[in-house]
């Protein structure tokens, strides 16, 4: 029953319900003290929720789920279930901007998943360390290796929303190093992925991507609107922030100022509810 719980929080995720899933998840962690569950079902329920509470724009909680699932791995010495726990905590790390102690968990992670033989997480967590090197500017190019070693382990193994999310970051890595026609084909790769698979997360990102590296405003807005009904669709509160404020950047280049601001007060409003919520901006 309760895996079938794990299952049931899950797909609320991908649904687009994140209220549901927040309210599931605790009410299985909080059962009998969480008693009844495996180490693993509980490593996978607060990894769920920090996922969720992510979505909602509560991070610090998300980031609390995230150290709970390690300290749960961490008691049970299972190394697969530490992997997966830096996987969440590494996401949360890089959002808040510790950037060192986000590359020191996804380092701590990949020794987990090669000590567990578990090729897939190994790979999650080259593409994290790769992600907090590129947002900290270190090792461009080294992070581009580490991120086709993990687009090739996720392609074979047929993890395609993993997959999509290697490719994002890949597509994000070239864009730094000004390959903006390598990053633009490989955002449109993986956004192909992410509309195949149903994965509204993956959707949002390579949308407000691809749309917002083009030169092309028509273009630009036409993407950046399609990310924005599909941020609201998943419940992505800081997504849509970021969204409304690149749709704010693009009416000001159309000269539509009036539009503009309206679109960049919205951004800012949304930003300043989440920091009245967790004391930290977006």
């Amino acid at each position: 029953m309760t895996q079938e719980v794990v299952q049931q929080v899950a797909d609320l995720i991908w649904a687009g319900r994140q209220d549901d899933a927040v309210a599931a998840a605790t009410a299985a962690l909080e059962s009998s003290g969480g008693k009844a569950l495996t180490a693993e079902q509980q490593v996978r329920l607060l990894v769920l929720r920090s996922e969720s509470q992510a979505l909602r724009g509560e991070w610090p909680q998300a980031t609390a789920d995230a150290q709970a699932a390690w300290g749960v791995a961490d008691r049970a010495r299972s190394n697969a279930l530490r992997a997966r726990a830096c996987v969440a905590l590494v996401a949360m790390q890089v959002r808040e901007g510790h950037l060192t102690q986000a590359e020191a968990t996804a380092q701590r992670g990949l020794l987990a998943a090669e000590r567990a033989a578990e090729p897939v997480l190994r790979a999650q967590c080259l593409n994290l360390l790769a992600r907090a090197r590129v947002t900290a500017g270190i090792d461009l190019r080294g992070c581009i290796q580490l991120r086709e070693e993990a687009v090739r382990v996720f392609a074979q193994h047929g993890e395609t929303v993993l997959h999509a999310a290697a490719l994002r970051g890949l597509a994000v890595t070239h864009s730094r190093l000004g390959q903006t026609a390598d990053a633009r084909r490989l955002y449109l790769e993986a956004l192909a992925l992410s509309r195949g698979a149903g994965d509204l997360a993956g959707t949002v990102t390579a949308l407000n991507s691809f749309g917002n590296s083009s030169a092309d405003v028509a273009e630009n807005l036409r993407f950046l609107g399609e990310a924005l009904a599909a941020a609201t669709a998943l419940g992505d509160v800081p997504g849509k922030a970021m969204i409304v404020n690149n749709l704010g950047d693009a009416y000001m280049r159309l000269g539509l100022f009036r539009r503009a601001r309206r679109l960049t007060h919205e951004a800012l409003a949304i930003a300043r509810r989440l920091g009245d919520a967790q004391t930290t901006a977006v």
